[in-house]
């Protein structure tokens, strides 16, 4: 449902090219936005969210792991970004891919749509404002759908709009 509202409230934009996690989710969210733009999707795995590894899908709260992590990060006095979740990746980790992807669309010219997850879209905005402090990172909110709009102007990214979700109102 969530998906077909931002595909109506999309469908008029000028969007050039789609890229999406190839996570089920967002892949559909793209593949029902991308039919209002006659368009085929751009997969890319860097566009995943961050890979909890061990601790995906147990009852234990995510944000309970990071409480856990920010402890094991104290005791052993290191950066907590740097630490990874058991059997998945670090922040930092998901820092550089999606920075990798970022590089990589970087020169394109034309109005591109990124379905991707909470943590990459966090990621894509600290990133976009050279953000210093990556705890800050998660500190923004990013709501299942929401509409984040950069416009690059002179080679920096200027944000737009951020985590909009008037679309789910109607």
């Amino acid at each position: 449902m969530a998906s077909r509202k931002i595909a109506e409230r999309l469908k008029n934009k000028d969007i050039r090219i789609i890229y999406t996690s190839d996570l089920k989710r967002a892949k559909e969210t793209a593949e029902i936005i991308a039919k209002h733009h006659n368009l085929q999707i751009k997969i890319d795995k860097r566009l995943r969210d961050r890979d909890t590894g061990d601790c995906a899908g147990t009852k234990i709260r995510l944000s309970d792991h990071f409480k856990q992590l920010r402890k094991k990060a104290k005791r052993q006095n290191v950066d907590v970004n740097s630490l990874k979740f058991p059997g998945g990746e670090s922040t930092n980790d998901h820092i550089i891919r999606t920075k990798e992807f970022l590089k990589e669309i970087n020169n394109c010219k034309e109005n591109i749509l990124i379905v991707a997850h909470g943590g990459t879209n966090k990621v894509i905005m600290a990133v976009t404002k050279k953000e210093k402090d990556r705890e800050s990172i998660w500190k923004s909110k990013q709501k299942n759908t929401c509409v984040n709009i950069l416009k690059k102007e002179r080679g920096i990214y200027k944000i737009i709009l951020t985590n909009c979700t008037k679309h789910l109102e109607s």
